[in-house]
């Protein structure tokens, strides 16, 4: 019986552990990508800002054009330095998906040109190419 249980909790252990959730829950992962300010996004109880990525990244909620064959990468950020939040500025950023962020912040009434978009949060942002260091908000 002993053994019994053994193998039991062993393959019980063994389902759950290699059990992987598709989901992003959160990353710790920071990747330097290129972005350009579209606009303020919905309110929220932090300000948001819409960005466009200018490469494919999960960060952001893709879209496909009606007209072409593009896709769009979108996001809202949190945290976004004022140096970047001019209509079409591109700029730098490291950020990073946080669900509990996005959970908190998301807007419940949202007028925006845009249907919903991934919530992150930024870390840094610069005018200034990757090569070269970002400073801290």
């Amino acid at each position: 019986m002993e053994l019994f249980t053994t193998l039991v909790a062993f393959f019980a252990m063994g389902a759950i552990l290699s059990c992987t959730d598709d989901a992003v829950q959160s990353t710790d992962d920071s990747t330097c990508l290129r972005a350009k300010f579209i606009s303020n996004y919905c309110p929220a109880d932090k300000p948001l800002h819409l960005i466009q990525f200018l490469s494919p990244t999960e960060l952001a909620t893709a879209y496909k054009s009606q007209t072409s064959d593009t896709t769009y990468y979108f996001a809202a950020v949190l945290d976004l330095p004022e140096s970047v939040q001019y209509a079409d500025t591109e700029f730098y950023i490291e950020s990073h998906y946080d669900q509990a962020a996005e959970t908190k912040h998301k807007p419940t009434v949202c007028q925006a040109i845009f249907s919903p978009v991934k919530i992150i949060v930024c870390d840094v942002a610069s005018k200034q190419s990757c090569e070269n260091s970002l400073t801290k908000r």
